[in-house]
């Protein structure tokens, strides 16, 4: 599933400019990956931002990470800490991706009812 999301990382020693990006991919509680042109170097600390725009509303979560990853596409982020609230709301859309996923490509869990009489 895409998760485009718009997020913006910045260095905690302030040493690099943020870094700015408009799509994300494989989002879950341990981390993501932003597509971007730039980026900064594997191992350094940082500060995300993701911003969630809802219907009404919007929503920043901020998350302490480290660049643990880097391509010519963009970065990959393991968050070291999430505060409660942040904890939450990125639990909550995980669980909508799931959904969402299980009801787009069908989920392997759910009980297959049997076949009619007769059907092979």
């Amino acid at each position: 599933m895409r998760f485009r999301r718009r997020a913006r990382v910045v260095a905690l020693d302030r040493a690099a400019p943020p870094v700015e990006s408009d799509r994300t991919r494989d989002i879950s509680l341990t981390g993501f990956y932003c597509y971007t042109p730039g980026g900064l170097p594997v191992g350094t600390a940082c500060l995300v931002e993701l911003r969630l725009s809802g219907m009404s509303s919007d929503l920043v979560l901020r998350m302490n990470g480290e660049v643990v990853r880097r391509d010519r596409e963009g970065m990959g982020i393991r968050f070291r800490s999430l505060d409660s609230d942040s904890r939450f709301h990125l639990e909550h859309i995980l669980e909508e991706l799931t959904a969402l996923a299980a009801d787009v490509y069908g989920d392997s869990r759910a009980p297959v009812p049997p076949a009619p009489r007769g059907v092979a």
